[in-house]
Parts: C-alpha cells; sequence; structure tokens
C-alpha cells in the first residue's frame, strides 16, 4: 500500500519520501508548521508531532501544583510502575542482538577489522618481512652476478707498461750488493710495485667507464625502439610515467591473470578491492612499487629530453586564464527578482533579526513566488528599463574603440533599444490615463 504525506495527504514515492515525528512526509511539504519555512533532519524541532523551525517552536511553560497527599501518593505509584516496566523491559531484551544500520563507513571500519585479524592471525606480516629479506638478497646477488657477467664479456684494455730502466735497476743491485746497503734496493722495489698498481687502478676506471656507456647507449635504443613501437612515429610523445600504486594493481592484475586464467574480472570490484588492499599496506611493502615508479620516471624525463614535439602542439598541461574585469566596463542588469530584493530585504531583516543569507535568501523567494501580478509587473518593468540602459551602455562601451563589435551584435543592439522606448513610452501613456481618470473623478465629486 502506498503511503500518503503527512501535510498533503498525497502518495509519496520512495525517492521523495521523508520519515520524521512518526510520519512520511515528502521533502517539499516538510516545512515549519508555523512559518512554512523549508526544513531537513538536522535544521527542524519537533512538538506533538509536528515539524517547526528554530524560531516558531511553542515552549512550554512550567505549572505551579500544591503537592496534595493524594498526587504525592499518585507520583510515588507512577514511579514504582515505571520501574518495573522498565525492568521488565531490560529483563526481556538481555542478550538480544542489536541493529545497527550499515552504513559506508560501519562497513569500511568492518572490512579494515577483519583484513587486519586475518593477517595478524595468519601471520602474513612475519612471511612478508622474511620473503621481503629473501627478495633484497636475490636481487642484490642478480645484480652482482649481472656486472660480472658484463665485465667479463668487455676485453681489456691495453695497458701501457712504462719501459723500465733495467740498465739502472741492475747497477744500482750490484752497488747494493757490493756495498751491503738493502735500503735503497728496498725502496726501489717499493717505487716499482707503486707503478703497477697505478697502472692496474687506470685500467680498472676505463672498463668501468665503458661498462656505464654502453649501459646508457642500451637505454636509449630501448627507449628509442619502445617510442617507435607505441606510436609507429618517429616523433611519437613518450608514455607517460606510471605511480606506485599504478605499478600494484599492474602486478596483482597479472598475479590473478596466472591464478585464475579463464575468469572474467570485473574492473569496479577488482579496483575497489586493490585499493583497500593498498591502504592497509605497511611502507615497506610498498617500498618496491615506489622504486619502480622512481626509475620509470627517470625514464621518463630521459625520453622527454630527447622528444621534440611537432609544430603546433602544446606541451604540457594548458590553464584557464582568469579573466580580467574592465573597471570601466558597464554595470549588467538586474532581473525583476533582484529589484524585488533590493525593497524587500531590509524589511525581512527587520522582521526576523535571528535568519542568516540563507534564510533571507528563501524567504524573498517564497515571497515572490506569493506576489500578486500587478507588483510583479512593476519590478518587470523595472528591469527591461536597466536591461535597455545596459545595452545602451554597453553599446557606447563596444563603439568607443576599446572593443569591436560585430554588425549582428550591433543590429541587436538598436532593436533593444527601439523596444526599450516603446516600453517607456506605453508605460508613460498608462501613467498619463491614469492622471486623467483621478482628474476625472474629482470633478465628478466637486
Amino acid at each position: 500500500m502506498n503511503k500518503t504525506c503527512a501535510r498533503c495527504q498525497k502518495v509519496v514515492y520512495p525517492i521523495e519520501e521523508l520519515k520524521c515525528l512518526d510520519k512520511t512526509w515528502h521533502k517539499t511539504c516538510f516545512k515549519c508548521t508555523e512559518c512554512g519555512m523549508a526544513l531537513n533532519m538536522k535544521t527542524y524541532k519537533g512538538f506533538n508531532k509536528l515539524p517547526y523551525c528554530e524560531a516558531h517552536i511553542p515552549k512550554a511553560k512550567a505549572t505551579v501544583i500544591a503537592d496534595t497527599p493524594e498526587l504525592k501518593r499518585i507520583a510515588e505509584n507512577t514511579k514504582i510502575q515505571s520501574n518495573v516496566k522498565y525492568h521488565e523491559d531490560f529483563e526481556k531484551s538481555k542478550g538480544k542482538f542489536t541493529q545497527v544500520a550499515d552504513d559506508p563507513e560501519t562497513l569500511r571500519i568492518k572490512q579494515n577489522t577483519k583484513i587486519i585479524s586475518n593477517i595478524a592471525y595468519h601471520g602474513d606480516l612475519e612471511k612478508k618481512a622474511a620473503m621481503e629479506k629473501q627478495r633484497e638478497a636475490a636481487e642484490i646477488a642478480d645484480v652482482r652476478a649481472a656486472a660480472a657477467a658484463a665485465a667479463a664479456t668487455l676485453p681489456p684494455p691495453p695497458i701501457q707498461h712504462q719501459p723500465l730502466n733495467t740498465a739502472a735497476i741492475v747497477s744500482s743491485t750490484q752497488a747494493a750488493a757490493s756495498s751491503g746497503s738493502t735500503h735503497i734496493y728496498n725502496s726501489q722495489q717499493q717505487q716499482q710495485q707503486q707503478a703497477l698498481q697505478q697502472q692496474h687502478t687506470q685500467s680498472h676506471n676505463h672498463r668501468q667507464q665503458t661498462l656505464q656507456s654502453q649501459q646508457l647507449q642500451q637505454q636509449q635504443q630501448n627507449a628509442t625502439a619502445s617510442t617507435m613501437i607505441r606510436g609507429a612515429k618517429a616523433d611519437a610523445k613518450p608514455r607517460g610515467r606510471m605511480t606506485a600504486y599504478a605499478y600494484f594493481v599492474q602486478t596483482c592484475r597479472e598475479e590473478h591473470k596466472k591464478k585464475h586464467p579463464d575468469e572474467t574480472v570485473i574492473f569496479a570490484e577488482f579496483s575497489r578491492k586493490c585499493a583497500e588492499r593498498w591502504k592497509t599496506m605497511v611502507d615497506k611493502e610498498k617500498k618496491r612499487f615506489h622504486e619502480m615508479a622512481e626509475k620509470d620516471k627517470a625514464r621518463y624525463e630521459m625520453e622527454m629530453q630527447n622528444y621534440v614535439p611537432p609544430k603546433g602542439t602544446v606541451v604540457g598541461r594548458g590553464k584557464k586564464r582568469k579573466m580580467i574585469k574592465d573597471p570601466n566596463a558597464p554595470k549588467r542588469s538586474l532581473s525583476a527578482f533582484f529589484w524585488f530584493c533590493n525593497d524587500e530585504r531590509n524589511k525581512v531583516k527587520a522582521a526576523n533579526p535571528e535568519y542568516g543569507v540563507g534564510d533571507i535568501a528563501k524567504e524573498l523567494g517564497r515571497k515572490w513566488s506569493d506576489v500578486e501580478p500587478e507588483v510583479k509587473q512593476k519590478y518587470e518593468l523595472m528591469a527591461e528599463k536597466d536591461k535597455a540602459r545596459y545595452e545602451r551602455e554597453m553599446t557606447e562601451y563596444k563603439t568607443s574603440g576599446k572593443i569591436p563589435m560585430s554588425a549582428p551584435s550591433m543590429q541587436a543592439q538598436q532593436a533593444a533599444a527601439q523596444k526599450a522606448a516603446l516600453l517607456a513610452a506605453s508605460s508613460q501613456q498608462h501613467e498619463e490615463h491614469g492622471d486623467d481618470d483621478g482628474d476625472g473623478d474629482d470633478d465628478e465629486n466637486q
């Protein structure tokens, strides 16, 4: 059975239903019983199951009653019955489940608690910490092995040995042997060892520089190849960099595809679960994805250095420029409602000093909807005159040389000026007829 509104007694559909004060209301019918101001669940005040605003809710008044023996006896009996009833209800409801609304915040807390509880129960954090240590050790070993393999494939640079003066060494050796002084001989041996060690250091540095230059060339070639494959053009823009969260989602997708290759993935549900998992991860678990994001960022910056955009392409994100208002431009025209508000705003403020800006605007809108057609016509005429004033001043402003005006806009301005002139003439004739009628009535009275 369809529900009916407590105010207008019409059918209330679920999309416009509002339940309050043990009744069902339309959202638009939930107004103050006294002044008719629109209310919501935060601003209403209930009294006798009727909604009121803060300003018009009836105030309860205290009544003095003599404490006669009969009234004291009735009050005591009422108190005893109330306690008995309360304890009876309490005993009945003891141990029962209390229903709580499943709002999004409660569901999120419940899901996080469940995830944390499962992780703590199964010891996933300790397992992941051990796996991280193994992974880091394996990565370090792989990097060392790759560096050793790359160094082994490089040909050793030619070592330029400095020619040793063997004659001088032989002569010095003979002199040391003949003189019996071994100190000079030892110093010469040390000098020779230092020379050999210096040559070995130079060759090692040369090998490291060659390895670094080859790695850089390989990265540039890979970047060029990826650009050509993706865009099929030499001037295609490099692929944008990925964030750590994007790498995490990509990894989860690949792992899910390996485990369930035939399953169709719902993207919304999958992304929601990834987001929940990302929120519960610690910084140590996210470190791997942040490192991947940093590497991709370096790759993107290097590719962008070599990228030359084609002519007419805007590089970077464009920003909307804020239009600077000319202080000499004419003031815009006001509508009939704004002219009405200018006259009635002070009256509403005086009648309701506790109203804020929003309440005043609502009250003015309500008054405008209830105003008589004759009064509304007066403000519409004022709006037409103000519009004609704005169009006339705008025409002068544009024709002054500051802003060029096209032919269609000039024709529109002339038509608007003619229309305003006709309205002004009709209003003037109406006033003259009104004055003539008044004079005739005065003559008859005389």
